[in-house]
């Protein structure tokens, strides 16, 4: 499991609004306006890279390793993700949301399948010839 799906559960449960993990800050929860530390120290870019880098697609990915700001969404157990990070002068920040149509769509078991619009049918086999 993603290191990061902990804290996604924790964010879930809470009701957050959003999730924020800024380069030398105390990871924190969005409740009702208000800021909720989760973490007892401070995050450095490599944990903020790695948290992120291990749930983002190839592309996103890159973007984080060449420190290029970027947004991808994320599905895990627990919900439906928007994930936008970005480096504000050598910092980086990302803020994690819920995405409440796609929320909404997996609740209600509504999400479209991951198959292709039209897809083939094989062709069937040759009856045998007899000898």
């Amino acid at each position: 499991m993603p290191q990061l799906d902990r804290l996604l559960s924790v964010m879930v449960s809470q009701r957050a609004t959003a999730l924020k993990l800024h380069e030398s800050e105390l990871a924190e929860l969005e409740i009702g306006g208000a800021p909720r530390p989760m973490t007892k120290t401070a995050l450095t870019s490599q944990q903020i890279v790695a948290l992120l880098r291990e749930i983002a697609p190839a592309d996103a990915a890159a973007m984080l390793d060449g420190g290029r700001a970027t947004q991808f969404d994320y599905v895990s157990e627990d919900g439906a993700f928007c994930i936008d990070a970005a480096r504000e002068g050598t910092q980086w920040r990302a803020r994690v949301t819920l995405d409440e149509r796609r929320e909404r769509q997996r609740l209600n078991g509504h999400a479209r399948p991951e198959i292709p619009d039209y897809a083939p049918t094989a062709a069937a086999p040759a009856p045998p010839t007899p000898t």
